[in-house]
């Protein structure tokens, strides 16, 4: 940092106020966050020797390194684990104080620092034992350093550069995917220096060469063995399209649609109020380029390093490894992301004080730069508490399983781990779970399930995990009366005579117990719990469970976090008309509307079960917006793979009629014209539509709408009839002239229509087949008529 900004006090307070907020916000989340999988590799690794992690590659080794030091002086405990992070992350905040006064001025670094320390990865990634923090801090210093040695020829900075470079890729490889951009501006720089003529300027241009001469000789020597074992770990560099399919299946899945997750979740914050988005909006995005804009003239290249910086990894991830474009991979660029967005806001704000002449000018600015700032520290309010409050519940399921294990009523019991690979025994082992209650089953080596099945007993629990399940063992598991339950991202079965007595003698009822006097579980388990009490006929015991459960859901609801709870909002509000109370139902699964992981069926149950005037009193609520509710039906009915068209165009109808009721026929028509598309089971989508342009007068359009429909397995014969019957006769002939009408369709879908009618008798089908038939001879369809009149003539 510079010499004026150390002696500036002001500079040190602010970062003194912005470093107590972090440690308080620490101190509130550290104590109840359980480790996850990485964590525990981590500490697996730590209890190397030095001379063993320093001679061996480790994608995180720095922090491993970083980690052996903390637990060597502080000893083993996951706070000394997390140490490494905790301190880079307080630095991370003065980083970024430092790098936005080098490149704008004060103001900017502070609001970025911040905002930063509002952001929920930042708080998560702050106090995770893994290198993420670590790379994300050094990319900062290294951009900072870059820009103002080669700007003001310091040989130091240089120097530190490259230390940082190479200290980023050893803390995570993905931190380096920051490092183009920064090379593309020192190039700029250089450049720069070589169209000057002045001989201070040339003196300055052999020194720049000197010094990146230097620099690049001292990076090539330090980070060469790295790069040379990066790229050898072929999981991460080869592109899942050019794996053979036995590695893609080895590698995180998902591609690039699913994949954007990442950058959804780590730029959502920066751009509106809530943290999971259906997609990325605009305002953002208008902050990024006011900022663009602004800097043409002054700070151009100062906004390109931080563009850059920003870019090149979702481009990298995007066009070349899309399974890894998750929201760690990418926590590098959120620094330099919000350096953006704040110069952005800061930038219309002088913009709009141009408009006004002093000395109202510069509170006319101040206020609209209040207002911007306000506005993006407040869109971090609730995922950053929504971060709070998850974390006091676990975060993995293996801990509070090691402690069960090694409980006194646990004693006889074993566990078998189903798993094709033997990390999670191995994390298992590693926190403490004694060999002799641990098995290891590998499906694909054992022969399939049968061995397991058939050496069950009444001391064994079967554990999975629950997002790599099988089907077919939990099926063949229930079969054997085996009970279900969810420890976090773990399933287990226990053999049914485990609920058997009372809470001194099951093990199962002693187990919740002693999980929930030592742990905070999140509501999948209380959940869990209460469907296997209930399914047992212990409703009483279950009334507890699934009243915590419950109130977790409505807390985690309330704050949207970003991650797949859609089973559990149905079941929110299935609980609450189970308790009479169907306003609190509509509300919660009116807040799953248009987000991007609500299932189909939370829709169908808000249409389907809740009151209508329930559903009336929510859709003319100001809280409602009918475009995501008819946008995420449809879009949730898409991935929905295994639903029929007649399932889908079923409740799409039942949907569209819940908006059409409550004066939103415009908002319900997409819902409308999607059941038709689908089948429009009973055809009631083609009939409103069909009547809305026949009481318009648009003959014709109600025409195209019935004639979509002709031939369809399901169209009933009012389609058909109402085609001719509702229209004048003068629209007849103009009727037939069109390209979707083709007399023989119409008339074998009329005919299969009439026929599959139960409630006509032949006197009625007579009628209207020669009524019809009629209509298509005099119309010139002769054939297709006197087909038609033929099919239902009565015998004899």
């Amino acid at each position: 940092m510079s010499n004026s900004l150390e002696r500036d006090k002001r500079f040190f307070s602010v970062l003194l106020v912005l470093l107590l907020a972090y440690t308080a916000a620490v101190a509130l989340t550290l104590p109840g966050k359980y480790p996850w999988h990485d964590e525990i590799t981590t500490l697996r690794d730590s209890r190397q020797s030095f001379s063993h992690l320093i001679g061996t590659y480790y994608t995180h080794k720095g922090y491993i390194l970083a980690a052996k030091l903390s637990t060597t002086m502080f000893g083993e405990s996951w706070t000394a684990l997390r140490l490494p992070s905790i301190v880079m992350g307080g630095l991370t905040l003065a980083a970024v104080y430092w790098l936005g006064t080098l490149l704008y001025r004060r103001s900017v670094g502070i609001v970025a620092a911040a905002y930063l320390l509002l952001h929920p990865n930042f708080l998560f990634h702050s106090t995770d034992a893994r290198g993420y923090q670590g790379a994300c801090l050094f990319s900062i210093l290294a951009a900072g350093f870059i820009w103002r040695g080669l700007s003001e020829v310091k040989v130091l900075d240089c120097v530190l550069a490259a230390i940082c470079l190479f200290l980023g890729l050893m803390m995570q490889p993905a931190g380096a995917l920051t490092y183009p951009g920064m090379a593309v501006v020192a190039v700029i720089l250089i450049a720069q220096s070589f169209r000057s003529r002045r001989e201070e300027e040339r003196t300055k241009k052999t020194k720049l060469i000197w010094l990146l001469t230097i620099s690049f000789i001292v990076a090539l020597v330090l980070i060469g063995p790295r790069i040379r074992a990066y790229l050898s770990w072929d999981t991460l560099l080869i592109p899942s399209r050019f794996a053979s399919e036995a590695d893609v299946s080895q590698t995180l899945s998902g591609g690039p649609l699913k994949t954007l997750e990442g950058w959804r979740i780590q730029l959502a914050p920066l751009i509106s109020g809530e943290l999971h988005t259906g997609g990325i909006v605009t305002f953002g995005w208008f902050l990024i380029l006011a900022a663009l804009i602004s800097s043409w003239r002054e700070k151009r290249l100062q906004t390109l390093l931080l563009f850059l910086s920003v870019m090149t990894p979702f481009a990298f991830f995007y066009f070349y490894n899309p399974p890894f474009l998750v929201h760690r991979y990418l926590y590098c660029t959120t620094p330099f992301a919000i350096l953006l967005v704040v110069y952005g806001a800061f930038s219309i704000g002088e913009w709009i004080g141009q408009f006004f002449r002093a000395p109202k000018r510069r509170w006319i600015r101040r206020g609209a730069e209040g207002l911007l700032i306000a506005s993006l520290l407040f869109s971090c309010w609730g995922p950053f508490r929504a971060e709070v409050a998850y974390s006091e519940y676990g975060s993995t399921w293996m801990v509070p399983v090691a402690e069960l294990a090694d409980a006194d009523f646990m004693q006889e019991t074993r566990l078998v781990l189903v798993d094709e690979k033997p990390l999670w025994r191995d994390q298992l082992e590693m926190l403490g779970v004694p060999e002799d209650r641990l098995d290891y089953y590998q499906p694909s080596k054992e022969g399939g399930y049968e061995p397991l099945l058939n050496r069950l007993d009444s001391n064994t629990w079967v554990v999975l995990k629950a997002y790599s399940q099988d089907p077919e063992l939990q099926g063949a598991l229930r079969k054997q009366g085996c009970i279900e339950l969810r420890i976090e991202q773990g399933l287990f079965y226990l053999p049914p005579s485990d609920l058997d007595g009372d809470s001194q003698s099951s093990r199962f009822l002693r187990a919740i117990e002693y999980l929930d006097q030592n742990f905070r579980l999140d509501f999948r388990f209380e959940y869990s719990v209460a469907q296997v009490l209930k399914a047992h006929g212990k409703v009483d015991l279950a009334k507890t469970y699934e009243a915590r459960a419950m109130e977790g859901m409505a807390k985690m609801n309330r704050w949207d976090y970003p991650r797949t709870f859609g089973a559990y909002t149905s079941a929110l509000g299935d609980y609450a008309l189970s308790q009479d109370k169907p306003f609190q139902a509509a509300e919660v699964y009116e807040h799953a509307f248009g987000k991007p992981d609500s299932r189909y069926f939370d829709y169908v149950s808000f249409v389907d079960k809740v009151p209508a005037e329930a559903r009336n009193e929510v859709v003319q609520s100001w809280g409602f917006h009918p475009e995501d509710f008819s946008e995420g039906f449809i879009s949730a009915l898409e991935r929905g793979q295994s639903l029929e068209d007649d399932y889908k165009a079923y409740w799409t109808f039942k949907a569209a009629q819940i908006l059409d009721q409550n004066g939103m026929l415009g908002e319900a028509w997409p819902l409308y014209e999607y059941s038709i598309d689908h089948g429009d089971s009973l055809g009631r989508s083609a009939q409103r539509l069909f009547k809305f342009h026949v009481s318009d007068g648009d003959h014709l359009e109600a025409a195209k709408i019935y004639l979509r429909t002709v031939g369809q397995p399901t169209t009933p014969y009012r389609n058909y009839v109402d085609l001719f019957e509702a229209l004048p006769e003068e629209d007849w002939k103009r009727v037939v002239k069109l390209e979707e009408f083709d007399a023989r369709k119409y008339v074998q879908g009329l005919t299969d229509a009439l026929n599959r009618d139960p409630e006509l008798n032949a006197n009625e089908k007579n009628f209207w087949s020669e009524r019809i038939g009629k209509i298509l001879e005099g119309l010139g369809f002769e054939r297709e008529g006197q087909e038609l009149r033929k099919a239902f003539q009565p015998e004899g």
